[in-house]
């Protein structure tokens, strides 16, 4: 059970630190005119893989946006007191375009967000753009990693280096417009070394 409570106290950690401070588009592709204003939800930070619309979890409206965090190897070094995973977080989102409320216009000088309204003008337009939400979704988890020594209470092994980049398959990248795939690889070092049970011997 180490390992996955391991995995799933990260997994709480990333809903935590990262989804829950943003908000993305929510995926609806049986409407796709001009008409059509989406909704944000922060996206959802799963285990292992990311489950089909009739497996969601309860409070869980769409699979995507979300971030899904699998273990790629571990590695135990007892003498050592070695104890790592090598963790791939997985990121999708969705944008087709830009929608209607994306045009904003100024009500008044420093009202922030809630002084602008949707331009009269404004139209949908399908735009090939909507990677970004994706990347800027990877690039806020890569800053929480980067600042945080520990991820609930494992340490970010930071000697071992970050990586990142667009999901690929076999063939090339993944197209799959308005679909948009990511990755980040790094490593943890867990608290302890599992040890032998001498309960048996008291």
């Amino acid at each position: 059970m180490a390992i996955v409570n391991d995995l799933n106290k990260l997994r709480d950690w990333l809903q935590t630190e990262v989804c829950d401070t943003i908000q993305l588009k929510m995926p609806n592709d049986a409407k796709n005119d001009d008409g059509y204003e989406y909704e944000l939800m922060n996206p959802t930070a799963f285990t292992l893989y990311t489950p089909a619309k009739d497996r969601l979890p309860p409070n869980v409206k769409v699979p995507v946006p979300s971030v899904c965090i699998r273990l790629s190897e571990g590695e135990h070094r007892p003498r050592e007191g070695v104890n790592k995973m090598k963790l791939i977080l997985h990121f999708c989102t969705w944008n087709p375009g830009i929608h209607r409320q994306d045009n904003f216009i100024p009500v008044e000088d420093g009202a922030g967000i809630k002084g602008y309204n949707i331009s009269a003008e404004a139209e949908y337009r399908r735009a090939a753009d909507g990677w970004q939400d994706c990347y800027s979704f990877m690039d806020k988890t890569l800053r929480a990693i980067e600042s945080a020594e520990y991820l609930a209470d494992m340490r970010v092994a930071a000697e071992d280096g970050i990586k990142y980049g667009m999901a690929s398959t076999q063939d090339g990248f993944i197209e799959d417009y308005p679909y948009w795939w990511a990755w980040i690889e790094f490593s943890v070092q867990a608290g302890n070394i599992r040890a032998r049970s001498y309960d048996e011997f008291l």
